[in-house]
C-alpha cells in the first residue's frame, strides 16, 4: 500500500508529497518553515523555523497514525553550523521520549530558498 500523507495546515506542492506511507513506513519529504500558503515562518529566526519544522513533522506523523517516538532516521540540513546548539535544544524537546533515539545526520548546506535556515527529512514507522 502506498499513499500520500497531506494533512491540513502543512505546505504542499504539486511536485512532491509532504510524506508518503508505504505499508508501515512513513517517508517525510524535506520539511521547511513554509506555512500552508507557502509563506516563510520565522525570517532570520532559527529557533522559530526549527520549532515550526518539527511541529509540521508531528502533524505529518499524526496524519499517518504515528508520532515522533517512531522516528527511525532523520536528516537535518542547516545553513549555518552556529545554529547546531539551538537545533539540539529544539530537537530534544520533540524527541526526548524516543528510545532508542533515531539515527540522525546533520549537514551544513545552502537551501533552495535563501531565507530558509533549516530543512528536515525523516523516516518513521507507524504505531
Amino acid at each position: 500500500m502506498r499513499k500520500a500523507i497531506i494533512p491540513e495546515g502543512v505546505f504542499k506542492s504539486d511536485l512532491f508529497s509532504p510524506a508518503v506511507q508505504v505499508d508501515d513506513m512513513i517517508y517525510i519529504s524535506g520539511t521547511v518553515a513554509l506555512d500552508h500558503n507557502g509563506q516563510l515562518v520565522g525570517k532570520d529566526d532559527f529557533r522559530a523555523q526549527a520549532e515550526f519544522v518539527f511541529q509540521s513533522i508531528q502533524k505529518l506523523l499524526a496524519a499517518a497514525h504515528s508520532n515522533m517516538n517512531h522516528l527511525v532516521k532523520v536528516t537535518i540540513y542547516l545553513t549555518d553550523a552556529s545554529n547546531y546548539g539551538t537545533l539540539n535544544e529544539v530537537w530534544s524537546k520533540y524527541t526526548d521520549q524516543c528510545q532508542p533515539p533515531p539515527a540522525r545526520a546533520t549537514v551544513v548546506s545552502n537551501l533552495v530558498i535563501p531565507d530558509l535556515l533549516i530543512e528536515v527529512e525523516a523516516i518513521a514507522r507507524t504505531i
